[in-house]
């Protein structure tokens, strides 16, 4: 298999996840069950009296259907009527029927509309389609939710899965941001399997201490099997202890170390580069990039995503350089922070230090100048 053919598959498998993803979160969150029957049914009855209608009247299908859809909703314009005496039976059945049908099928529709906004403000809404799922009480959470949702969209494809005690305060700002509230036991499997476990794509454990996270952690490797796409985990940990156990024995993908976090804030005190990347963890929209340096021809580059930025001839140059470099060409400020120098190494880059082709770089980008 060619390169361009599996990244040509690669594309198209992501595209028909993502629509998946998409479609169950429509169907849960925006019809409902209810909302799907009632419209299958009224569909049903206006197609049954329009085929009914057209055979016995004699007259072109478009017609049927329009004479069946004024006379179920009891408008009756008079410009289309039966001539036959079962044509008129046919009428007066449809009439009564559609009439009554409508009601009820109104008034269903009210009480799902009711119910489902109350269940959404208790959290009791079981959701479908979940791309991104948060987990635990914790302020930070609300942070967390309120950040990404600026990124992955208001269309409720961020879950927050928290306990019943978390302050309102912070669930009604995710809520109000469009965060779905899933509210429930953090130990429990019903409590993630309304979350929409089986569609999430990466899940965030960011418990109020270690206790909660990894008990979380426990009950989310029991699902793994659930999940349609095994989810990417990233936990945050309080202590030692809990990042060795949340790595070697649950496998964890990304752990976060808070005492990392208060290192680094530490640091900034005396390193530029460090207090720009917490900058940049404060900032509204931060955004982590990747850099990729190479040389061709005696020519420096810096790829960037899927764009290539040249540098000059040199082949070495200082991350500050690389910076300044780049910003100029995107016209937003670029600052290169680290070098991952192996799987589970990024070394961190202070502004004088030297890059050169084949490193990869991790950067800070600010969207305003």
């Amino acid at each position: 298999m060619s390169e361009l053919t599996w990244r040509l598959r690669r594309a198209l498998d992501a595209a028909l996840k993502s629509i998946y993803i998409h479609a169950l979160w429509v169907y849960s969150t925006l019809l409902g069950r209810t909302a799907v029957v009632l419209l299958l049914t009224l569909f049903f009855i206006v197609m049954t009296s329009a085929f009914m209608f057209y055979h016995l009247e004699n007259t072109n299908f478009f017609t049927a259907i329009y004479w069946a859809i004024i006379t179920i909703t009891t408008v009756g314009y008079g410009d289309v009527v039966p001539q036959s005496f079962q044509g008129r039976l046919l009428a007066m059945a449809v009439a009564i029927s559609g009439f009554a049908g409508l009601t009820a099928a109104l008034s269903m529709a009210t009480h799902a509309i009711m119910e489902k906004a109350i269940k959404e403000k208790e959290g009791e809404l079981k959701v479908k389609g979940t791309r991104i799922m948060i987990v635990g009480s914790s302020p930070a959470c609300a942070l967390i939710a309120v950040q990404l949702i600026a990124d992955v969209g208001k269309r409720g494809r961020i879950v927050w899965v928290t306990s019943y005690d978390t302050p309102e305060k912070y669930v009604a700002r995710a809520r109000e941001s469009g965060v779905v509230i899933v509210r429930g036991s953090l130990t429990e499997v019903d409590t993630y399997v309304r979350g929409g476990i089986e569609t999430a794509r990466e899940v965030i454990i960011c418990g109020r201490n270690d206790k909660e996270g990894l008990s979380s952690l426990v009950v989310l490797r029991t699902l793994s099997g659930k999940s349609i796409y095994p989810p990417k985990i990233i936990f945050i940990a309080y202590n030692k202890r809990a990042e060795r156990i949340a790595t070697q024995e649950f496998g964890v993908d990304v752990v976060i170390s808070m005492r990392s976090i208060g290192h680094l804030f530490k640091e900034s005190l005396a390193d530029p580069t460090a207090a720009m990347f917490l900058s940049a963890l404060s900032e509204e929209h931060p955004k982590l990039v990747e850099i990729i340096i190479h040389r061709y021809a005696k020519i420096t580059v810096a790829k960037m995503g899927h764009r290539i930025y040249l540098l000059g001839r040199r082949e070495y140059m200082t991350a500050n350089e690389v910076s300044e470099a780049i910003s100029r060409k995107r016209k937003k400020q670029v600052y290169v922070v680290a070098k991952v120098v192996g799987l589970d190494n990024v070394e961190p880059l202070r502004p004088g230090d030297y890059v050169g082709p084949n490193d990869i770089l991790v950067a800070v980008e600010f969207d305003s100048t």
